[in-house]
């Protein structure tokens, strides 16, 4: 997510960094970025007494000032920080692939191979391997390193992106450090088992992450976060109060559950883990019951407790389900609507889907179906019904009728249907992209698109002949109308006419579009922006002020990329991407793109924002800034030169005229 204009600072937990951080990190206060902190602080004028709990603190309340005055750079520093250093290692000091450590890699994964077959009790076939991988399943490897090191870097800006947001707000500093510094050694997850006649018990854990584990990192989820929080929070008010009691001579403690034990030793890992095995074994029970009568309960201010018990224990993967983040919902004039659907008993406890209203309007509309918080398909209805009561659900208008179609297009399919012309254009999302209620897309798009032929339905959806369709850039002619594949430099200037581009198909979709800009003043553009409803904050009005627009008023064209489909596989700076997309037949846009892709763009997302590649223009902060599109705003977000971009995020371009 950009870093916006506005952002509120998170709020303060009762519990001090020190009371937790020992137990996991005990040199923590010796570290060097600890030993800066203090220097500086003391430099400032600050008394921080030379304690283990003084000098933890301070380092937090440093970092708590950095993020207050600009949260979406320091939280990008932070995710820099961990895309190089923790994801898979395979390039040297300069930034390049290291042969070295490739092959190194390369060798493990044969030997790997080799390993499982003997285990298989395939040592003949093991041995056929010789000692050394053939040059074509080292290349075959290498490919797989490269989509191994891609995907351990979206699971960090997953998370990155996630705590510093608007759902990691609730959280204090050094939780989301405590999170993030144990999730980089956490490696292969070890979920739990009861113990057999043949086969011993096994403990739900992680196995030890290195620099050339290939697995990805642990998925991330909410509710078992929220959870977790609520569990550390009680065992540090646990601890104090015992060692209170022991101070008047009192020495009785009463037995720790296991969860209570985890977070006593400072294991992270296996608290997490154990979480989720437990979210899942109620996810699995839940599946069984397909009833959908049930009632929707209210929780306001004040019943935060009231609403906690009752989804205590339902996995949910909701981040309501930890009391911080609850309360702070609640505080803030909010309202909870829960619908709960009828057990057995035909008592109404089992929680499906959660509206979140924010001073009256819906800000949120959460389901089960999966740990992102989409809605079950067979509860769209139910839920829609009542978001219509309140202000603010026209945004999820398109969010409706996406979910509605997928759900008709899923039940034809089950039923072994044909599908029309245009059901296959939506369910490859080529007029626009399918809107879901969870924090991700909903995980039925890809199992429907999984169970279709690609390269059969291409033509269909793309309306053009097979021929005309061009999956490397070996196949592209002047007659393609169609092209599939990495983008390559020139591609913009010398096929202008493609009408369907996409990196891979279907996932890798091109956006383009043709835009009339210019010949209005920033004055003009303001009011027209503030007539349509669309948000500008103060320091957007200031940025909105130095553009200086061309006078005619004439088309352009638009292209959003990801940093990814630039061909960075890693974090980038500002300058690469745009050097790169320039290679490509791209330019920078004019500032005036932004509100007027602002007024053209009628239906978005609700977590899409638009980022305008531009000449940065300085901001009121004195940092440099380009424009950003979304939630109903004309923002802002920062363009500094030496911060890097995350491979998923994207920005807009502008086509280079012949």
């Amino acid at each position: 997510m950009p870093e916006h204009h506005g952002a509120s600072r998170e709020e303060e937990s009762d519990i001090a960094p020190h009371d937790i951080l020992p137990k996991p990190f005990p040199n923590i206060h010796k570290e060097q970025v600890v030993n800066e902190s203090v220097r500086t602080l003391r430099g400032e004028g600050e008394k921080v007494p030379e304690t283990k709990a003084s000098r933890i603190d301070a380092h937090f309340r440093r970092i708590d000032r950095a993020l207050e005055k600009k949260p979406g750079l320091f939280m990008r520093l932070v995710k820099k920080n961990l895309l190089e250093e923790h994801t898979l290692d395979i390039l040297d000091d300069t930034g390049k692939e290291d042969e070295e450590k490739i092959n190194k890699l390369v060798q493990g994964i044969f030997e790997s191979e080799k390993e499982i077959l003997r285990r298989r009790g395939q040592g003949a076939e093991a041995e056929k391997y010789g000692d050394t991988p053939k040059p074509e399943d080292v290349a075959k490897y290498r490919e797989q390193l490269h989509a191994k090191r891609v995907a351990q870097a979206r699971d960090l800006e997953e998370w990155t992106d996630y705590l510093g947001g608007p759902d990691g707000k609730a959280y204090p500093t050094w939780y989301k450090y405590y999170v993030l510094r144990s999730l980089v050694s956490m490696g292969k997850r070890i979920r739990g088992s009861e113990a057999t006649d043949t086969e011993p018990a096994v403990e739900p854990g992680y196995t030890k992450r290195s620099k050339t584990t290939t697995n990805p990192f642990p998925e991330l989820d909410g509710g078992v976060l929220g959870v977790a929080f609520d569990e550390i929070k009680m065992s540090v008010a646990r601890r104090l109060e015992a060692q209170a009691q022991k101070g008047k001579g009192k020495t009785q403690e009463e037995p720790l559950t296991i969860l209570q034990e985890l977070v006593d030793k400072g294991d992270f890992a296996k608290l997490y883990a154990n979480l989720q095995d437990q979210n899942e074994r109620i996810r699995r029970e839940r599946e069984k019951r397909e009833g959908i009568k049930g009632e929707w309960r209210i929780f306001r201010k004040g019943d935060s407790r009231a609403l906690l018990a009752a989804l205590q224990g339902k996995g949910t993967d909701w981040c309501i389900d930890g009391r911080e983040v609850v309360e702070k919902y609640l505080r803030t004039n909010g309202e909870f609507h829960v619908y709960f659907t009828e057990d057995k008993s035909g008592n109404p406890v089992d929680p499906r889907v959660a509206i979140r209203l924010e001073r009256g309007a819906i800000a949120e509309v959460k389901g089960v179906l999966d740990k992102d918080q989409n809605i079950e398909g067979q509860f769209v209805d139910i839920a829609r019904e009542k978001y219509k009561e309140f202000p603010g659900h026209e945004r999820f208008e398109k969010t409706d009728r996406d979910m509605r179609r997928l759900t008709v297009i899923e039940e034809k399919m089950k039923r072994e249907k044909d599908l029309t012309i245009s059901d296959l254009r939506f369910l490859y999302e080529v007029d626009s992209p399918i809107d879901g209620f969870g924090n991700k897309k909903d995980p039925r798009i890809k199992e429907l698109r999984d169970k279709r032929n690609p390269k059969e339905d291409a033509p269909v959806v793309l309306n053009c002949s097979s021929d005309q369709i061009a999956w490397n850039e070996t196949q592209l002619t002047k007659d393609s109308k169609a092209y599939l594949s990495p983008l390559f430099p020139g591609i913009f200037e010398k096929y202008p006419d493609l009408e369907h581009l996409y990196t891979s198909f279907p996932e890798g979709r091109i956006e383009r579009r043709t835009l009339e800009i210019g010949g209005k003043t920033p004055q003009e553009y303001e009011a027209e922006l503030t007539k349509a409803g669309f948000k500008i904050a103060e320091d957007e009005k200031q940025i909105l002020a130095k553009i200086k627009p061309s006078k005619e008023r004439h088309e352009t064209g638009t292209v959003r990329l990801t940093v990814r489909d630039l061909g960075f596989t890693s974090a980038a700076l500002y300058d690469a991407i745009c050097a790169r997309a320039k290679e490509l037949g791209l330019e920078l846009c004019p500032p005036e793109v932004g509100p007027e892709l602002r007024l053209v763009i009628k239906e978005q997302a609700m977590n899409d924002w638009e980022v305008i590649a531009m000449e940065p223009i300085t901001g009121s902060g004195g940092g440099l800034v380009i424009f950003t599109v979304g939630m109903g705003r004309l923002g802002a977000c920062g363009a500094s030169p030496d911060v890097p971009w995350p491979p998923d995020e994207a920005l807009t371009f502008c086509v280079r005229k012949p």
